[in-house]
């Protein structure tokens, strides 16, 4: 039975597509950075390709959406590509009056 990976094809070598992902992989962080995204925000998104890098052989060029559904959680479809819902903004408290200025 052939995996998901391997129906995903690409022509070269093993060596290549992996040459060709780090290529990709580098101009992702660098945009990431560009844009002044935060630390945590590049280590969370990075290990994201990283994982789907590993997962798909490093053929992610290729991918379609049931593919990043499946990888997700196979029993749970959709929960990777599912908009986040967020409700309002929590208030803040004013801070404290000091009579200094």
């Amino acid at each position: 039975m052939e995996t998901t990976a391997a129906r995903i094809s690409s022509t070269g070598t093993n060596a290549s597509i992996k040459q060709h992902y780090d290529q990709n992989y580098a101009l992702h962080l660098k945009h990431l950075k560009l844009k002044g995204m935060r630390p945590k925000t590049i280590e969370a998104y990075s290990r994201a390709i990283r994982r789907i890098g590993a997962r798909f052989e490093y053929q992610i060029d290729k991918l379609t959406e049931a593919h990043l559904r499946g990888h997700a959680h196979p029993q749970l479809p959709g929960i990777l590509l599912r908009p986040l819902q967020h409700g309002p903004a929590p208030r803040r408290r004013a801070a404290p009056a000091s009579g200094r200025y």
